[in-house]
């Protein structure tokens, strides 16, 4: 699992969040804002990786840095969730209209928060835990 990020590595987090939030969701409600940064920290818990290299992944995440004083609701918001004040079980989310998603990876739709839809693995648990054998893990439990 991921520990929290202390000192720099905090602050490149939360910048890297936040510059994401911004450029994917700062359209979105307080809980869909919640929900795509929670899922960015789910991602980089289940691979094991850095915020910033998760979001700088190539066609993942809108990332470019922005500046702090354009985007302080989202460095509160990535705050909260980087903290661990905020969990999600989602996984994955895209705009709607897109039907990627649940087309290709057949992953279960949870909720619809403004423009974004929001899926979940069905092998994942709050453990951050996901299976890419569905049957070691039928067999482990």
């Amino acid at each position: 699992a991921l520990t929290k990020p202390r000192g720099k590595l905090m602050l490149s987090a939360l910048l890297c969040l936040a510059s994401t939030l911004y450029l994917e969701a700062r359209g979105e409600s307080f809980k869909g804002q919640l929900e795509v940064a929670a899922i960015i920290v789910n991602r980089a818990e289940l691979k094991q990786k850095s915020i910033c290299s998760i979001v700088r992944e190539p066609k993942q995440f809108a990332f470019k840095p922005i500046a702090a004083r354009k985007m302080l609701r989202q460095i509160n918001i990535a705050s909260i969730v980087l903290l661990g004040l905020y969990r999600t079980k989602n996984t994955h989310f895209e705009t709607v209209g897109h039907n990627y998603l649940a087309e290709t990876y057949g992953i279960e739709r949870t909720e619809r928060i403004g423009n974004h839809q929001f899926f979940r693995e069905a092998c994942y648990n709050a453990r951050a835990v996901r299976c890419r054998n569905r049957q070691a893990l039928a067999s482990s439990e």
